[in-house]
C-alpha cells in the first residue's frame, strides 16, 4: 500500500455514523478535533477514522479514540498503526492508570508476536512505533517501563525529526514517568520539546495539550497561557480539550476563564450524553473544576446546583446496588464528596444525604465526611462541633493510613497527615489553647509545603497556610499573618480566602 496522509480539521464520517465525543454540536455543526498528519501505510479508506482516533487520543478521549481505531481496523484488518493506536487507549498515562494485559491483547489481534507485527508494518517508522509498545507494555515495573519508553520515543524523534507526533509522544512520556509528583526539570524538558515544534504545528492537539500540562503550576503558568487560549478553539470537539485550558487559568487565579472553559466542557459532555440517550451529566473532572470556579467567583448558587446534582447521581448509583455489601465500581460518590468539601472550605456548608449507607462505604468516605464537618465547624466557630469532628478525623484518618501500603503512605498518606494536623490545630483552638493550635497548624503547613505542587484546585480542600494565616490574624499577629498569606498567594493565586486574608492582615 502507498503511504497516505490526511489532514484532520473537524473530520467527520458519513451522516449515519455515531456522534463522537461532542464532535457534532446540537445544531448539527461538526466541531474540530485539531490538526493531525500521521503518515502511514494503511488503506486510504481507513484514514479518516484512524486520524480522528489519533486526534482524540491526544486529547485523552480514550473511549472514543478506541472506537475510531477499531473502525479503521474493520476497513483495513492489516492496518498495523490502527492496532498501535487502540493499544495506547489502555494507558491513561497522566492519570496513573494502565492495563498492559488489555494493550497486549489488542496488539495480538494484529499478530501474536513482535516479529509478526513488524512484518505487517509498512515502513521502518511504523515498526519503530510498534516496538515502542513492546517496551511500554512489556516486562518490568511501571517506573522501569516508563523510563525505558522515554528513551525509545526519544530515539524515534531523533530518527524522524519532522514527525510532530514523535515529539508529542516523547514529551508525554517524560511527564507520565513522574509518579512521585511534579519534577520541574522533567516538566521543562517536556516543554522544551513541545516549544520547538509548536511554531510549525500550532493546531496539533497533542502539542497544545501536553504543553499545558508542562506549565500548569503557578510559577510556570504564564508560559502556558498561549496554549491555553488556543487549545479549546482548535479542538472544541473534545470535551477534555475544552477543560484543559483551565489548568492554566486556575494556576493564575483567572476565575471567569475557569468557569467558561469548564462550562463549555460540561456542555460538550451533556451533548454526548444526550446523543446516547442519557440524562444531563452532573459529576466529573470538568464539573468539579466548574464548581471550584463558581465558588471562587462568588457564584455559590450555581456551585450548589452541581453539588446537589452530583449527590443525586451518587445516590442513584447506590440505589442501583441494593443489599448490604460494599459498594463497587467507579462511583459518583468520590466527585460528590470532593465538590462538597470545596463548598465547606469556602462557605462552611456541609450537606450530605442523610441516608448514606455508611456501613457499605470505605473509610476514605468517612474521613471525607469528618473533615468536611470539621471545616464547617471551623467556619462557624463552633467549638463543640469542632471537637467532635476532629475526634472523627483522628479515628478515620488512622484507619485510612493503616490500610495504605508504603508507597501510598509516601503519597496520599501525606495528605491524610495534613488533615490530621489541621484537625489537631482546630481542636486546640476550640479549647482556647492557641499555642498548641499554632504548633499543630505549622506542622500541617510544613507537611503540605513538602508535598509536590499539584495542578488544579488545592489537594487539601482548605490549604493549611490559609488556616494558619486566619488564626494568626485572629490572635492579633498580623505581621506574621501577612507573610503567611503572601506565601499562600504564590501557591494559590486569586483564592477568595487568600485575598480576604491579605486584606485582614493589612497587606
Amino acid at each position: 500500500m502507498g503511504i497516505s496522509r490526511t489532514l484532520l480539521i473537524g473530520i467527520a464520517l458519513a451522516a449515519a455514523a455515531p456522534v463522537v465525543q461532542a464532535q457534532e454540536a446540537g445544531d448539527g455543526e461538526i466541531l474540530a478535533l485539531g490538526v493531525v498528519d500521521f503518515p502511514n501505510s494503511g488503506a486510504a479508506e481507513a484514514q479518516a477514522p484512524f486520524q480522528r482516533g489519533l486526534a482524540l487520543l491526544h486529547s485523552f478521549e480514550f473511549d472514543h479514540a478506541e472506537k475510531a481505531f477499531q473502525e479503521a481496523q474493520k476497513i483495513d484488518p492489516d492496518f498495523a498503526m490502527a492496532y498501535w493506536g487502540e493499544a495506547l487507549t489502555k494507558s491513561y498515562s497522566l492519570w496513573d492508570w494502565e492495563d498492559p494485559a488489555a494493550a497486549n491483547a489488542i496488539l495480538a489481534k494484529l499478530a501474536a508476536t513482535p516479529e509478526g507485527r513488524a512484518a505487517k508494518a509498512g515502513t521502518e517508522r511504523e515498526r519503530a512505533y510498534l516496538a515502542a509498545l513492546d517496551v511500554q507494555f512489556g516486562e518490568g515495573t511501571e517506573q522501569e517501563r516508563d523510563d525505558a519508553y522515554i528513551l525509545v520515543m526519544a530515539d524515534i524523534q531523533r530518527r524522524w525529526p519532522d514527525d510532530v507526533d514523535a515529539a508529542a509522544f516523547h514529551a508525554l512520556a517524560i511527564l507520565a514517568a513522574e509518579h512521585e509528583g511534579r519534577d520541574v526539570a522533567a516538566y521543562m524538558r517536556s516543554a522544551a520539546i513541545l516549544e520547538e515544534v509548536f511554531p510549525a504545528h500550532p493546531d496539533h492537539p497533542g502539542v497544545l495539550h501536553y504543553m499545558i500540562h508542562s506549565y500548569d503550576d503557578p510559577d510556570h503558568a504564564p508560559l502556558g497561557l498561549r496554549a491555553a487560549r488556543r487549545y479549546g478553539k482548535v479542538a472544541p470537539g473534545a470535551a477534555h480539550a475544552l477543560h484543559m485550558n483551565s489548568h492554566i487559568f486556575v494556576a493564575l487565579g483567572m476565575w471567569p476563564e475557569t468557569v467558561d472553559a469548564n462550562h463549555a466542557s460540561v456542555l460538550a459532555s451533556d451533548r454526548e450524553a444526550a446523543a446516547e440517550g442519557k440524562t444531563k451529566t452532573w459529576c466529573g473532572h470538568a464539573h468539579s473544576w466548574l464548581v471550584y470556579g463558581y465558588l471562587q467567583s462568588g457564584e455559590d448558587a450555581k456551585a450548589r446546583e452541581y453539588i446537589d446534582g452530583c449527590w443525586m447521581r451518587a445516590m442513584e448509583q447506590i440505589a442501583a446496588q441494593p443489599g448490604d455489601g460494599k459498594l463497587e465500581g467507579r462511583l459518583a460518590l468520590g466527585s460528590a464528596f470532593y465538590v462538597q468539601m470545596m463548598d465547606a472550605a469556602d462557605t462552611g456548608t456541609w450537606k450530605v444525604p442523610e441516608d448514606l449507607p455508611w456501613r457499605r462505604l470505605k473509610a476514605d468516605y468517612r474521613l471525607h465526611d469528618a473533615y468536611g464537618r470539621l471545616l464547617a465547624a471551623y467556619h462557624a466557630d463552633d467549638a463543640t462541633a469542632a471537637a467532635t469532628s476532629a475526634s472523627d478525623v483522628k479515628a478515620f484518618g488512622a484507619e485510612v493510613l493503616g490500610a495504605m501500603d508504603e508507597a501510598k503512605r509516601a503519597g496520599e498518606g501525606r495528605e491524610v497527615e495534613v488533615v490530621l494536623a489541621q484537625a489537631k490545630g482546630i481542636s486546640a483552638l476550640a479549647t482556647g489553647n492557641s499555642d498548641a493550635a499554632l504548633e499543630a497548624l505549622r506542622e500541617a503547613v510544613a507537611i503540605e509545603l513538602a508535598m509536590p505542587v499539584h495542578y488544579g484546585p488545592p489537594v487539601i480542600a482548605k490549604p493549611s497556610l490559609e488556616i494558619l494565616g486566619e488564626v494568626l490574624t485572629g490572635l492579633g499577629c498580623k505581621d506574621e499573618a501577612a507573610e503567611v498569606f503572601a506565601q499562600a498567594a504564590r501557591r494559590t493565586p486569586g483564592r477568595k480566602a487568600v485575598l480576604a486574608g491579605l486584606a485582614a492582615s493589612g497587606t
